[in-house]
């Protein structure tokens, strides 16, 4: 499930019709045939370094189902390469093999999710809810661009928190896979987001063992609203950076922070309880 600033995201659901039909550019526009597993390894006739695979064995709706190899081909096609992008991240040193397996709602107890969650990823692997996948409208048919994101994150070592960067890292690449709509409707909502809680910053309306993580969350949406190419720069900076990985995860993040904003970002992160520089 998508979250922005580690909270269930508000961006409205809105469900695909029930036609098993759909136009994309990759696929003839004609019926899909419903097929339980997908595996995609080449885009546009060039082999991928990473094999993405989608199991949807565990949902029953056709029409849904067909949706499958449209939701594979958009994760190796458009996903994956956004955020080789976006990261500078080898996914293969990771990952030789992506794998999703999507599961109907009444079957998702059966996935060993944590309760509350509508995705789980450990280990390269994602078991995710249809309603979240499958069954996510956009411009460009069903993909995922959080729990993917995870698989990403393995390369960064130790983290403060398990949803640090994902907000600009996320609606980054939803600009870059051309699904205008979601890009526009995450930015508002990101937005709205983050004067919530730079608004209880600065009222100190929040608890302190949360103030610094607060302030490393408007932080770094901040830098990406200054300059989008700023996301790039925080995984940059993280993963070729020798001595700084050899810190612990708080001093790393906040050290970049400080180092991607040009100094401007240490003042306010002290300020809100950030002492690990």
């Amino acid at each position: 499930m998508e979250r922005l600033f580690g909270k269930k995201r508000n961006v409205r659901q809105m469900l695909l019709g029930s036609s098993g039909a759909l136009c994309i550019a990759v696929l003839f526009c004609a019926p899909l045939r419903a097929q339980n597993k997908s595996t995609v390894t080449q885009c546009a006739g060039q082999a991928l370094t990473v094999r993405f695979q989608v199991d949807c064995s565990h949902v029953a709706d056709p029409a849904t189902k067909a949706l499958c190899p449209v939701f594979a081909q958009n994760q190796a096609c458009k996903v994956f390469p956004a955020y080789q992008q976006i990261t500078g991240i080898h996914l293969q040193d990771w990952c030789s093999t992506v794998q999703y397996v999507i599961y109907d709602k009444d079957k998702w107890s059966k996935s060993g999710a944590p309760g509350g969650a509508g995705g789980y990823t450990v280990g390269c692997r994602t078991q995710y809810m249809a309603d979240y996948s499958l069954l996510l409208k956009s411009e460009i048919g069903p993909y995922d661009v959080h729990e993917i994101l995870h698989d990403y994150q393995i390369a960064l070592g130790a983290l403060p928190y398990t949803h640090i960067l994902f907000a600009p890292s996320m609606v980054e690449a939803t600009r870059l896979i051309g699904d205008s709509e979601r890009y526009a409707a995450l930015m508002k909502d990101t937005r709205r987001d983050m004067d919530r809680i730079q608004d209880q910053l600065e009222r100190r309306a929040v608890a302190p063992d949360t103030e610094c993580l607060d302030a490393e969350l408007t932080t770094e949406f901040s830098l990406y609203l200054k300059d989008p190419n700023n996301v790039r720069q925080f995984y940059l900076v993280l993963t070729h950076d020798g001595e700084m990985r050899t810190r612990d995860p708080q001093s790393r993040f906040d050290q970049m922070y400080d180092k991607v904003s040009g100094g401007t970002a240490r003042p306010y992160l002290l300020q809100h309880g950030c002492r690990f520089f």
